[in-house]
């Protein structure tokens, strides 16, 4: 008995030093990442004679002074670079996100001879630098004489083979092949399945590839510098490079920080405000837990009415696949609930399960309103 208790607070003393490494690591980690973004601050707040004088680890007060000449450069116009890229990164983000949502379907919705020969020949674009291709594309928009115009970085934008590859990823973790079938069954097109159907089912995802394309293309200064070389067509990070390679005499350290702070701030904004559909994008299609019931009216049985409220009380066990092994020994299994992402598919199952007494019916179908039987359908395809 006295052995256990020594080894028990043994494992609890292992416990609490093991966190604490690891928060401490975290910390530093966290203020590692925080510090370039603390400088740039402390930078932007500072005179361009100070910044010449060197390093100081606190802000001055001249971040209202680099604000007003960064903003009203004769030489640079801050708010239109802002909202040319903006208008870039938006339409690149849309277009690719669905366009590569629309192909990943394609490929896992549908069975045919060069399936794998389609998968591979798009894994093998992804593995291409975009400068190895950039001497021959602009080229050839000169010849086509698309320079000066956004459409040369928007459209190649929809062909995004690491999109696609996530996407398709996704849809094999999250999206069962039975609920098309069955929207197939009940007459509905196949571009209405994936519109009203498939998307909704995949918004963690889309979430998550329409954050990261838009910074990607945000950020993009290869491509713009070689096709715009017009004032008012130019983007954010074709800005700062003029900036930086003004004249020395008249150069503006404080306002060059200061035009990057603003460039960085939308980017920020967008991850503060969508974080958590990063974070619930990237865990999704993880392993989440079962629950085993019988719906019905018998014995052991639960009604349908009442299973949202039975479900919600049902706690289980699963094992915490500790690598210690005293640790596993003891915490061999945890307790869990259901989460609200769970919670929000039973409610839309067992409100198709009410609407239709118990068969299952494709989200955006109404049972109600008769469904056109395509001949595809009647044909068993």
């Amino acid at each position: 008995m006295k052995k256990n208790s020594t080894d028990s607070r043994k494992a609890r003393a292992m416990l609490t030093v093991s966190r604490v490494l690891v928060y401490a690591l975290l910390i530093f980690l966290s203020v590692l990442c925080l510090f370039s973004f603390y400088m740039l601050i402390v930078n932007a707040s500072r005179t361009n004679a100070d910044l010449q004088g060197g390093f100081k680890a606190l802000p001055q007060g001249h971040f209202l002074e680099n604000l007003k000449n960064a903003w009203n450069d004769s030489s640079i116009n801050i708010p239109r670079g802002m909202l040319n890229s903006f208008i870039i990164a938006a339409a690149t983000a849309i277009l690719s996100t669905y366009f590569s949502a629309l192909t990943a379907y394609g490929l896992h919705a549908y069975q045919f001879k060069l399936k794998r020969i389609a998968f591979l020949f798009i894994m093998a674009v992804m593995v291409i630098p975009k400068q190895v291709s950039a001497a021959g594309f602009v080229q050839l928009c000169y010849k086509l004489k698309l320079t000066n115009s956004y459409l040369p970085l928007i459209l190649p934008g929809i062909a995004a083979p690491v999109v696609f590859f996530y996407m398709i990823q996704y849809m094999k973790s999250v999206l069962p092949m039975e609920i098309v079938e069955a929207a197939r069954v009940d007459g509905s097109g196949e571009f209405f399945t994936f519109n009203r159907i498939v998307l909704p089912m995949l918004k963690p995802a889309i979430s998550v590839q329409l954050i990261f394309t838009f910074v990607e293309s945000w950020n993009n200064y290869f491509l713009p510098a070689l096709l715009l070389d017009k004032a008012e067509m130019k983007t954010v990070p074709i800005m700062i490079a003029q900036l930086r390679a003004a004249d020395y005499s008249k150069f503006d350290l404080g306002k060059v920080y200061m035009f990057i702070l603003l460039a960085i701030l939308p980017v920020l904004l967008v991850y503060i405000f969508l974080s958590r559909y990063i974070v619930k994008g990237v865990t999704a299609g993880s392993e989440i837990p079962v629950y085993r019931m019988y719906v019905g009216t018998g014995a052991n049985q639960t009604r349908l009415k009442d299973v949202r409220k039975t479900l919600l009380k049902f706690k289980s066990y699963q094992p915490t696949h500790h690598k210690n092994k005293l640790m596993a020994a003891i915490h061999p299994r945890t307790r869990f609930v259901l989460t609200k992402t769970e919670l929000t598919v039973l409610n839309e199952r067992l409100r198709t399960l009410q609407m239709k007494n118990g068969m299952g019916i494709p989200k955006g179908v109404d049972p109600m309103h008769p469904q056109r039987i395509s001949r595809r359908a009647m044909r068993g395809r």
